[in-house]
């Protein structure tokens, strides 16, 4: 089954979300599933843009390149001294560097692009059930019912690209809107014709 609440499949027999926290009545989720109906109305894929990619992987790249130089680096330097290597000091610092500048991006752009890959979302009359993932998808599905709150989103590569990012609000988070540090729900990042899905979801998740 499934949290009513935040859409993780859990156990059958489970009587918490392990992910949110919420008590689950095993009945009542069963008794809803029961209800679920109807034929997909729209599915929604985001978009996987290398530029972009590249641009929101480049924080991680400095603090790695920086991170992995001092990290290999100073035992490196250890070693050298005590074998008495014929190895210039900087050497080690700018290879853990290297790895790092190049190693980091690189393992970075395939696990978001497999993401995007595995990443679905199918909005059908009463419930979204949605896929995800890096290295295994993983489904979900969240009733309408559950949903709170609707907002949308778009920066300025978004704008670029016509690409944007809804945010749909579920109970058990604090604030309101999608910049609250305790904002809980789920984000469907990245898709295209942004204002017609959001349409599409007011519609059929009415709100």
């Amino acid at each position: 089954m499934f949290c009513p609440n935040c859409g993780t499949e859990l156990p059958d027999d489970a009587n918490f979300c392990t992910e949110c926290g919420s008590q689950i009545q095993a009945a009542e989720q069963q008794s809803a599933a029961k209800t679920e109906t109807g034929e997909p109305l729209f599915t929604v894929k985001p978009v996987f843009i290398p530029g972009l990619t590249i641009l929101q992987l480049l924080p991680f790249q400095f603090f790695g390149t920086a991170w992995l130089a001092g990290f290999l680096g100073v035992p490196a330097v250890i070693l050298i001294q005590v074998l008495d290597f014929n190895v210039p000091m900087w050497a080690p610092f700018v290879i853990g560097g290297a790895i790092g500048f190049f190693g980091i991006p690189l393992i970075g752009y395939k696990l978001m692009k497999r993401t995007y890959e595995l990443t679905e979302y199918t909005f059908y009359p009463d419930r979204l059930e949605y896929t995800e993932g890096y290295l295994q998808a993983h489904d979900k599905r969240v009733r309408y019912d559950n949903v709170v709150e609707a907002s949308m989103k778009r920066g300025i590569f978004q704008k670029k690209y016509d690409l944007g990012t809804i945010y749909l609000k579920t109970p058990g988070g604090g604030g309101t809107g999608s910049s609250s540090s305790s904002w809980s729900g789920i984000k469907i990042s990245n898709i295209p014709d942004p204002e017609e899905v959001y349409k599409g979801i007011q519609e059929v998740a009415g709100v």
